[in-house]
């Protein structure tokens, strides 16, 4: 997940190990620069911020909000939320299309058509591929 996240906060900042938690968070983060793996489509470094705090006692709680509002207004600023918006609408169209055809191409499969292509090809008349093919013809044409 740490390369989805803009923003880390560590809850329980006042627990033992929260200090580790940290530092490695910051090695993994440190890591991700080494791979490249901390730039965007455009190529440019982000490296999300990491907040401690202890939600029991507010204890950076202001950070936290200051920190995602300040990331906010650089997403909209720098045009990133507009490009995160596109992003995620053509993952939905194309994970709803793909959904379209797989219900289609299940129910292309169980036709008389099909099976006997299905035919052809173990008899070797015809090549699986072949069979895709005209299947893949069928769907997008009717």
């Amino acid at each position: 997940l740490l390369e989805v996240a803009d923003v880390f906060v560590v809850n329980k900042a006042d627990r033992p190990g929260a200090s580790d938690t940290r530092r490695d968070l910051e090695l993994m983060l440190d890591l991700a620069h080494v791979t490249g793996s901390d730039t965007d489509a455009h190529g440019t470094y982000f490296r999300p911020s990491i907040i401690m705090s202890t939600a029991t006692s507010g204890d950076g709680a202001a950070a936290v909000v200051d920190e995602i509002s300040a990331h906010f207004n650089h997403l909209v600023t720098s045009d990133g939320l507009e490009r995160r918006r596109e992003l995620r609408v053509r993952a939905e169209i194309q994970s709803r299309a793909e959904q379209l055809l797989m219900d289609r191409l299940g129910q292309e499969l169980t036709s008389d058509t099909t099976s006997k292509l299905v035919s052809d090809s173990v008899a070797n008349h015809v090549s699986p591929v072949d069979s895709a093919a005209q299947i893949v013809r069928r769907i997008t044409d009717g």
